[in-house]
């Protein structure tokens, strides 16, 4: 697993957007890390045919927060998404195998 992919354009905006954006916002980027949508955050949709077609990925705004998200994790999460379009669970396995790996490369066991 390569825990190194190198970050592109979409991830950067995908992670100023958020920190930008308050939390009561919810913003869905597209592949390339545009904004095609917000909405309140604790809106979903019905009918998910009426949702941004081309949305890949949700994420809450940060602004005004304690978090942030770093360009690193916003590519994890593309690279996730890359991986495994459209199903949710492995993409959550997947980010649970990289943090191990890079947890193993830190304390050397790689």
């Amino acid at each position: 697993m390569n825990t190194a992919t190198p970050i592109t354009t979409a991830a950067r905006r995908i992670a100023r957007e958020v920190n930008a954006t308050v939390r009561e916002t919810k913003l869905w980027f597209d592949a390339d890390g545009r904004v095609v949508d917000s909405t309140p955050a604790d809106m979903w949709y019905i009918n998910p045919a009426d949702q941004a077609p081309t949305a890949v990925l949700t994420h809450p705004g940060l602004r005004r927060t304690s978090e942030r998200l770093t360009y690193r994790a916003a590519q994890d999460l593309l690279d996730a998404i890359a991986a495994h379009p459209g199903d949710v669970d492995e993409q959550g396995w997947y980010l649970s195998r990289l943090d191990d790996a890079r947890r193993a490369e830190r304390l050397g066991l790689r």
